[in-house]
């Protein structure tokens, strides 16, 4: 806990690259997850509005949760505005922590929205994962290795996480990741792979 609250004193300044949409703080070096800015403003939603899913809520700014974000294997994104934020993980997880829809799949989060009671958050963004692939084959329990559909998000010593098995990627070849260490899940073709880091 007192490594979330050190970041949280960090400033809040983030800067947004208008041609990709994606966020990177000023003067931190970047980690391995990129993140684009869903529209709309306030916390991060599904299509209809919606947030229930697994979720922390911090007291710091945009800068220390894109932090936290990224050393969270289990983060797939985060809210924020200059002083509150909410990362969608499993970590330390606060509510709705057995709705894992976003943590298995961040292509469900759609838009940012914020209610009116909340002005606060009328200047909030929601900030999601992009760096991730699928599965394009099957892969059995024991495995070291996994077909993706498209591996270029990856690089050999980066993590990447399948559900809740984090893994380090010692080998690529064509649409192959190869990791350290054998998966003790089964998994299906279409499974999200993210990346992660480690």
């Amino acid at each position: 806990m007192l490594r979330w609250l050190q970041l949280g004193l960090l400033c809040s300044y983030l800067r947004v690259d208008s041609a990709t949409k994606s966020i990177s703080p000023a003067s931190i070096p970047q980690t391995s997850k990129k993140f684009v800015v869903r529209p709309g403003t306030g916390w991060c939603a599904y299509s209809d509005g919606k947030e229930g899913t697994a979720r922390s809520t911090f007291q710091i700014g945009c800068w220390g949760a894109q932090n936290l974000c990224e050393s969270d294997p289990m983060c797939v994104a985060f809210a924020c505005h200059s002083s509150a934020s909410v990362l969608y993980t499993t970590t330390e997880c606060k509510r709705d922590c057995s709705a894992l829809d976003w943590v298995n799949n961040p292509k469900l989060i759609a838009k940012a929205v914020v209610g009116a009671a909340n002005t606060r958050w009328s200047r909030g963004g929601c900030y999601v994962q992009s760096a991730y692939t699928e599965m394009s084959e099957e892969s059995n329990a024991g495995s070291t290795s996994l077909e993706v559909t498209d591996p270029s998000a990856f690089e050999v010593g980066d993590g990447l996480r399948v559900f809740a098995e984090v893994k380090a990627i010692i080998e690529i070849s064509n649409r192959t990741l190869g990791v350290a260490t054998p998966f003790s899940g089964s998994y299906r073709a279409g499974t999200k792979v993210m990346k992660v880091s480690l």
